[in-house]
């Protein structure tokens, strides 16, 4: 179920969020609920705490929150509970946006409250959006990668993906697709843990996608892959790979 969540300080903001939001879930036959409309971040947090991260959700936060918290920092906390949910920030103004990037956010959308005309359809289109990408999830979670960068998310299929590489940014990873390149934040430690078999650790700086890999040659000690790029392996790394894939240790 995608969970939906509001937290404006302002009971009457709040209320009309929940208004559209409600009107809007009666003509949708989806796996939606609005679960909470919050006017303090203790109250999404409680419940979030609670339902202990069994569902994902999409939350509608007020930057401005005349609290211990603001709307940035209550996200960071949302984040750690719920790192694939959909935030939405409502704001009086555009110029705290790059506070997403200083909490390391990725925001689906900012809907300024004096656009009044228009909130309504942005909230709409919202809950399109993050339905959307919560259906390409959990139809099957293992089969895509969630990669962040900077107010940016990016779901790519673990089959297009060719190897990830660490980057010289501390902290950071480049995920390598045949025609694209995504620099991501990540450490290629966990992400090694987090991937299932498919993935091997070729060297210290590098996880490469076996379904991709057409041969690997000893002498030189490199990998080509089917689209003829080539990507270095270790002696360690050789040796572990002859054990378990001799077959694929061999020229064309």
């Amino acid at each position: 179920m995608l969970a939906i969540y509001i937290c404006d300080d302002i009971i009457e903001i709040a209320s009309q969020f929940e208004k559209y939001i409600k009107k809007y879930l009666l003509c949708r036959d989806d796996d939606m609920e609005l679960v909470c409309t919050a006017t303090t971040p203790g109250e999404v947090l409680d419940i979030l705490s609670m339902k202990g991260q069994c569902n994902t959700g999409l939350y509608f936060l007020d930057v401005d929150l005349k609290s211990s918290m603001d709307g940035f920092q209550l996200a960071a906390s949302i984040r750690e509970k719920d790192p694939n949910g959909f935030i939405v920030f409502i704001t009086d103004h555009g110029e705290r946006s790059c506070d997403t990037f200083k909490y390391h956010l990725e925001a689906l959308d900012y809907i300024c409250k004096a656009d009044i005309n228009n909130i309504e359809e942005r909230i709409r289109d919202c809950i399109d959006l993050a339905y959307r990408r919560y259906q390409t999830i959990s139809s099957d979670p293992e089969k895509y990668y969630t990669g962040h960068a900077g107010s940016r998310k990016y779901f790519l299929p673990l089959k297009d993906i060719l190897y990830f590489t660490t980057s010289n940014t501390p902290h950071q990873l480049k995920v390598h697709l045949t025609s694209e390149i995504y620099s991501v934040r990540g450490d290629i430690k966990n992400l090694e843990a987090q991937l299932d078999e498919r993935f091997f650790r070729c060297e210290k700086s590098c996880l490469v996608n076996l379904e991709h890999v057409r041969y690997v040659e000893r002498n030189t000690r490199l990998i080509t892959l089917d689209n003829q790029s080539q990507i270095p392996i270790s002696q360690s790394g050789l040796k572990l790979f002859l054990r378990n894939y001799p077959d694929l240790i061999s020229k064309p």
